[in-house]
């Protein structure tokens, strides 16, 4: 499914954010624990074509860096 967005990058973040209103905090987690090396990539790829990692956060972190999904 593609959205059809203006030219203005207001418009954008409006939709973004109706769909997934904490990316910012999210993506901000996500940066900060590639950065310390709490994730790190490994050189294999996995079976599904991405790459593996090494996880290393705390069970606190991954809990809260969560996001669950629900059709509504």
């Amino acid at each position: 499914m593609h959205a059809q967005t203006s030219d203005s990058h207001g418009d954008v973040n409006d939709i973004v954010e109706s769909y997934y209103p904490d990316i910012v905090y999210d993506t901000k987690n996500a940066l900060h624990w590639l950065e310390s090396g709490n994730i790190v990539f490994k050189a294999e790829k996995c079976d599904l074509g991405g790459f593996e990692y090494d996880d290393l956060r705390s069970e606190d972190e991954k809990i809260k860096g969560y996001v669950i999904t629900t059709e509504i």
